[in-house]
């Protein structure tokens, strides 16, 4: 069992009893239960004092004592107090009042407003330029298929149209034909169809039709707007086929050949 020591509170003196180990434990700092002073309980080694400077004494001046008047010169020993409540405290009050310092848990850091504002700024900056580049792209965008779902949904909210300059590489002439009417010498019928292979509705564009001779040379060129060839429609939808019929004048007596061709709009 270890030997117990006396730790002596210097605020209150309150007196509590403790170990060696239990002392080792907080390098010897303890608190006090009753009015919580943190003191060292350590006992101090009491300082060694010098030795008295020896004198001579001569033995002629040492009287004897009788055995009778030593023994009447002692006082019996008087019994000691019993340890107060105070001083009885039991380990578990002892173990409440040693005081253990932790280390300061430290806090992550967190970011300041202005590097908050910051990050926000850069978070819509990049947002905007993926939605810049989303919607002026969206003529070949849309038709990859993994973006093709999302430009359908978007596009029924908001109009997706693309003007004929960013949609005419999509934009494909199914068929022509140039006949001669009967009853029309002057005039001849052009009938061609266009078609939208693109996933987004495009402007209609302008149509040139050029005529050759039979030696190839250019007889003549025209171009037609969109309101002239085709009076109801100013656009042409994703996927769409639109059947054209229209009028014009013979530019030259003969066999002739032709070409269509589609031109962007200004817009």
């Amino acid at each position: 069992m270890s030997k117990l020591l006396v730790a002596e509170c210097p605020a209150c003196h309150a007196r509590y009893s403790v170990t060696p180990g239990q002392l080792k434990i907080a390098d010897g700092q303890v608190r006090c239960g009753q009015c919580l002073t943190v003191f060292n309980a350590i006992p101090k080694k009491p300082e060694a004092k010098p030795p008295a400077p020896s004198s001579t004494i001569r033995l002629d001046d040492i009287v004897p004592e009788r055995p009778d008047s030593l023994s009447s010169n002692l006082e019996p020993q008087r019994p000691t107090k019993p340890q107060s409540a105070t001083e009885k405290n039991d380990l578990l009050t002892l173990i409440e009042a040693i005081d253990f310092e932790y280390a300061p848990v430290k806090k992550p850091l967190q970011p300041k407003p202005s590097q908050a504002w910051a990050l926000l700024a850069c978070f819509i900056a990049l947002f905007g330029l993926a939605a810049q580049y989303l919607w002026f792209e969206r003529a070949s965008l849309a038709n990859d298929p993994l973006l093709k779902p999302i430009y359908t949904y978007l596009c029924q909210s908001i109009d997706c149209t693309l003007v004929s300059k960013a949609g005419i590489d999509h934009l494909h002439t199914t068929h022509s034909v140039v006949r001669e009417l009967p009853d029309q010498n002057d005039h001849l019928e052009l009938i061609t169809g266009l078609h939208n292979r693109g996933n987004l509705p495009v402007k209609l564009p302008i149509m040139r039709v050029t005529f050759t001779d039979i030696h190839g040379q250019l007889v003549a060129a025209s171009d037609f707007a969109p309101e002239q060839y085709l009076i109801n429609h100013r656009l042409i939808e994703a996927n769409q086929h639109l059947d054209i019929r229209l009028l014009i004048q013979r530019p030259s007596a003969g066999h002739l050949g032709f070409e269509i061709d589609w031109l962007a709009t200004s817009d």
